[in-house]
């Protein structure tokens, strides 16, 4: 009797330390983890963003340790803050995308799947809808137009420009870098510009959304650990 006494303790313990694991593993979904100008950015939110940016790691062949998650969920979290900002004050100008507009930038992307069917089908995949696909192209297309005014108004176009130089050196590194001597200029050079074109815009976007972070209000901020 004994016997089955000190068991059944040991089995109980292991279901509740089983159960601390998966309380532990499984936060609420609906868990704010930061207030932005009085706008929560949820905890199931912040999982689909951070599986998306783990697949995309683990893709490249390489393993997240704790070390590296701890910090992924830090830069996904910031990430997303940046995100909101924008959206935020991209619906505070009088700007509105039209049909047309959203009509052409959705063809684009036809054209870049070959057809609409393999677009949907795509979609489809990432639990979208083509409704919820075009609403993004609209405030995708929102955000881009308060970009482009707030780079004109701020003085901040010398910033976005790519150089001859720039195109040159960096078509340089590389053949350096791959010892690719027979390569030439003319084969990459729009692939380097528009390379280059990319970041310096993200270099443009973290230094307007590190503006836009001190005129707002941030509250209540997770700091994973």
């Amino acid at each position: 009797m004994k016997k089955r006494a000190v068991i059944f303790i040991l089995m109980l313990s292991l279901v509740l330390t089983m159960s601390a694991c998966q309380q532990e593993s499984a936060p609420d979904p609906n868990r704010t983890l930061v207030l932005v100008n009085d706008e929560a950015i949820i905890q199931s939110e912040f999982d689909i963003e951070y599986t998306k940016s783990a697949d995309y790691i683990e893709s490249l062949g390489s393993t997240i340790t704790p070390e590296m998650e701890t910090q992924l969920k830090n830069d996904v979290l910031q990430s997303m803050i940046r995100d909101l900002l924008l959206k935020q004050y991209a619906k505070k100008d009088d700007y509105e995308p039209t049909a047309e507009n959203i009509e052409n930038l959705y063809q684009q992307y036809v054209t870049q799947h070959e057809t609409e069917d393999k677009l949907k089908a795509a979609l489809e995949e990432r639990g979208f809808t083509v409704e919820d696909f075009r609403s993004d192209l609209e405030l995708q297309l929102d955000i881009d137009y308060y970009l482009n005014q707030y780079v004109k108004d701020n003085d901040l176009v010398s910033m976005t420009i790519v150089t001859d130089k720039e195109v040159e050196d960096e078509f340089l590194r590389y053949v350096l870098e791959t010892g690719n001597e027979t390569l030439k200029l003319s084969d990459v050079e729009a692939q380097i510009k528009s390379s280059l074109g990319q970041q310096k815009m993200r270099t443009l976007i973290t230094k307007i959304t590190d503006q836009l972070m001190i005129e707002s209000k941030i509250e209540d901020k997770v700091v994973f650990e």
